[in-house]
């Protein structure tokens, strides 16, 4: 497992900043609109969610896992995605 997050956090470099999706600052409020990911992530697949803002785990071994959270309209809860999903998100503008 750690050896799949080494090698796909080398995959996507360039895919975009933490801050933002490439040219793209995405900031807490946003609307955002998922694209079709695969068929594993139905949940968010072509959703369109508030974006709430980073949510990060860190752990007791002082790895930090970088994590976002936004509330996927029509729903009661907020669910929090992996970095790796960023790449998919646009930014709804008017």
């Amino acid at each position: 497992m750690a050896y799949w997050r080494i090698q796909w956090s080398e995959l996507c470099v360039g895919m975009g900043s933490p801050e933002g999706v490439g040219n793209m600052r995405i900031q807490p409020g946003d609307l955002v609109k998922f694209d079709n990911i695969n068929g594993h992530t139905t949940h968010v697949n072509r959703k369109v969610a508030v974006y709430l803002g980073e949510c990060h785990i860190h752990r007791d071994d002082g790895v930090v896992i970088r994590n976002f959270k936004v509330r996927i309209l029509g729903e009661s809860t907020d669910t929090i995605c992996d970095e790796g999903l960023r790449r998919w998100l646009t930014v709804i503008t008017t």
